[in-house]
């Protein structure tokens, strides 16, 4: 009888070429997020710029640095920000260690209960 190794998750961002990218974008472009990204889009592939997009707004621009401050959208971009995060969570890969999956889940529930709220209260 075989056994089944349980497979190790695959984190996307750990890839040798995606850090390679963004290495090169930071190096490159310097403090300018906005042009990072578009030399990530320019170089990469789809995937890899889907994860820039994410990263540098994330880790580089900081976002947790600007508590606050208030940023407006259209309810439209949230729409779509919650389509592409569902479809990722569609293809996500099974079996990730359960602290993932909490964490995931904190920080998508607040949002999701924050904006729910909010489109409630503008459609009274």
């Amino acid at each position: 009888m075989f056994w089944k190794r349980k497979k190790k998750p695959v984190r996307h961002d750990d890839n040798e070429s995606f850090q390679k990218l963004l290495f090169e974008a930071r190096r490159k472009y310097k403090g300018d997020y906005l042009r990072q990204l578009q030399y990530m889009k320019e170089k990469g592939n789809k995937q890899s710029y889907i994860m820039g997009l994410l990263t540098i707004a994330q880790l580089d621009f900081s976002l947790s640095s600007n508590h606050g401050k208030e940023i407006k959208f259209e309810v439209i971009n949230l729409d779509y920000l919650y389509r592409g995060i569902l479809d990722a969570v569609r293809h996500m890969q099974e079996d990730l260690p359960e602290g993932v999956y909490d964490y995931i889940q904190s920080g998508i529930e607040t949002f999701v209960l924050k904006s729910l709220e909010q489109v409630d209260k503008t459609s009274e």
